[in-house]
């Protein structure tokens, strides 16, 4: 595989994932300028490679032998490494070292996947994270002067995966066991998963004590616990924040599902500053790569506390969030960071946005989709897309990783926004033939 051309070469590391499709649409806008090598572990979706000029599959196992096979069918030098799927840092990492280009640091690799590292490096840079302890199977019994209820969570886990509420010492007896056996199960594949288990002798969690957190702004949304996610960027001087979004939970607990965002954020502008503040010395102590960071903070009227964060770039939903609110495009600028060259970014104001996403009532096989033509009926519609097929088994928290879809409203004032999002969702459903999650 020869680059005849004299465009820059750039690999991009892609996990088999629909809603990457708006990632690859931008990367297939851009052929004439680069040269897109598309990288994939296992078997891809069958689409990937309609919008790339190359596409590699590798085996399961990320390997010095394996990564010797990538450099052999890739052919030649490459000029940078863009990676659009969080699972895939460690890869991007050592591809970066082997190819000699600009990527992320060890440190990344180090905190920005592993949710106990990564509160131990928020608590030395003295950054509030809630109270936190690794557990495994012996450590269970030092868990019990936690002050119950807790939230566990896998340490290398992705998104809200498995992320449970305990409410009592007793009950996380009872059911630690099983949550292990179900993570070891769900990240066999995952890339650190050997590498943690020679660590610490198990697939291990996190247990932390449960934060609330206030929406701090008018709403007539019913979710009540206050978040927001920060997407940033660091070109080794400065850190930039892309979007600050509003991300509302809907309960404490059991489980912990990402249901929507909105931006600008409507925080105070003292916690903007603070958050701003806080992503900064994050940045600085990770230090410079081609990276976007994700960072999410639970809100409080006198202040923040760090849930955690992550060196990813988000499904399709944030990142068309971001580009219709910021006009700020992810591709573009990791490109730029990958290229050593000029992040630029729109200073425009940006545009109220609301992202919702599209969930399914059970798990289950999914029977029908109802009131897609609806959503776009809307004044202020902008976007929406449905990741699953008639037929195709979906599932809830805690195993689900996504959402089934997401439709985006902007344009308006978050009041008129809102009540549209609402109109949307009575008029859209995913009917479901019921099964059982374990």
């Amino acid at each position: 595989m020869q680059n005849l051309s004299n465009k820059p070469r750039i690999l991009v590391l892609a996990s088999p994932n629909q809603s990457r499709l708006a990632h690859f649409r931008k990367l297939y806008q851009l052929r004439d300028k680069f040269d897109f090598v598309g990288v994939c572990i296992g078997k891809g979706r069958g689409w990937e490679s309609r919008f790339v000029q190359h596409w590699i599959e590798l085996d399961d196992a990320v390997t010095d032998r394996s990564i010797k096979s990538l450099q052999d069918k890739v052919g030649g030098p490459i000029d940078g490494i863009i990676n659009i799927s969080e699972a895939y840092v460690p890869l991007h990492a050592a591809l970066c070292e082997r190819y000699e280009v600009l990527g992320p640091g060890p440190e990344v690799v180090a905190v920005g996947r592993n949710k106990y590292r990564m509160r131990q490096f928020c608590q030395a840079l003295g950054l509030p994270v809630p109270r936190f302890q690794l557990l495994t199977t012996e450590l269970v019994e030092s868990s019990r002067d936690f002050h119950f209820p807790v939230v566990i969570k896998p340490a290398i886990g992705c998104s809200s995966t498995l992320v449970e509420r305990i409410e009592s010492y007793s009950e996380l007896q009872a059911v630690y066991g099983d949550l292990r056996r179900e993570a070891e199960k769900f990240y066999q594949k995952d890339l650190l998963t050997r590498q943690t288990v020679q660590e610490f002798g198990e697939l291990p969690f996190v247990v932390e004590e449960l934060m609330g957190g206030e929406v701090l702004y008018p709403s007539q949304f019913p979710y009540k616990v206050g978040e927001i996610s920060v997407e940033s960027v660091y070109d080794g001087m400065d850190s930039y924040v892309l979007a600050i979004h509003d991300s509302p939970i809907a309960t404490n607990g059991p489980y912990f599902e990402k249901i929507m965002n909105s931006t600008p954020t409507r925080m105070p502008q003292q916690l903007i500053t603070l958050a701003s503040e806080f992503i900064g010395r994050i940045h600085q102590a990770l230090g410079a790569g081609a990276y976007v960071l994700h960072t999410e903070m639970r809100t409080f009227r006198d202040g923040l506390m760090i849930v955690e964060f992550g060196a990813r770039i988000g499904g399709s939903s944030l990142y068309r969030s971001v580009l219709h609110s910021t006009g700020n495009d992810f591709i573009e600028i990791l490109i730029s960071l990958a290229l050593g060259r000029e992040v630029r970014l729109m200073d425009t104001p940006p545009i109220p946005t609301i992202t919702h996403y599209l969930c399914a009532p059970a798990i289950g096989r999914v029977r029908s989709f109802r009131g897609e033509t609806a959503l776009q009926s809307f004044p202020h519609y902008l976007d929406h897309q449905l990741y699953d097929e008639i037929g195709d088994y979906v599932t809830r928290p805690p195993l689900n990783t996504r959402a089934c879809g997401y439709v985006v409203a902007g344009g308006a004032s978050f009041d008129v926004l809102e009540r549209e999002i609402i109109e949307m969702l009575q008029c859209f459903s995913i009917e479901i033939e019921v099964a059982d999650f374990r």
